[in-house]
């Protein structure tokens, strides 16, 4: 699941603006097992939303990888401080993509307001009338 912003993918993981979840009835739950933002982003950064998740009891466990073109030895260590997983300097290389890999958790549910979708009968195969959306497991912002 990809998002443009670092609002929308609070707004996607149910997450208002007081750092704690929208509302306790979830429409649909979002199955995420990494989350990977870059750190440099308009509006909200990629630090600010880290800290938001790290915050957040249900988030707090999901690994975080931060990304940016900027090799600044001092967001690194705030970042990783902060409890991100891992930093990675872009352009990404096959082997961030291998050691990203290692940092994957088993998906959490988190409550999301995505909007259960409804789906035509002909392509039901069992006797449910409502569908989840696909979703890849990682957010990334």
């Amino acid at each position: 699941t990809v998002v443009e912003s670092a609002a929308k993918a609070l707004e996607l993981l149910g997450i208002n603006d007081g750092g704690s979840p929208a509302n306790s009835d979830c429409i649909n739950e979002l199955k995420v097992n990494m989350i990977i933002t870059d750190y440099c982003m308009p509006g909200i950064s990629g630090y600010d939303l880290l800290k938001r998740l790290k915050e957040t009891k249900g988030l707090k466990e999901i690994p975080v990888v931060m990304m940016s073109s900027e090799d600044v030895a001092e967001r690194v260590k705030r970042c990783l401080a902060e409890g991100a997983e891992d930093f990675i300097t872009k352009p990404l290389q096959i082997g961030d993509i291998k050691k990203m890999r290692s940092h994957i958790k088993p998906a959490r549910s988190v409550c999301c307001s995505a909007a259960k979708r409804k789906v035509s009968s002909r392509r039901l195969t069992g006797k449910s009338a409502e569908r989840r959306p696909r979703l890849s497991g990682t957010v990334s912002a």
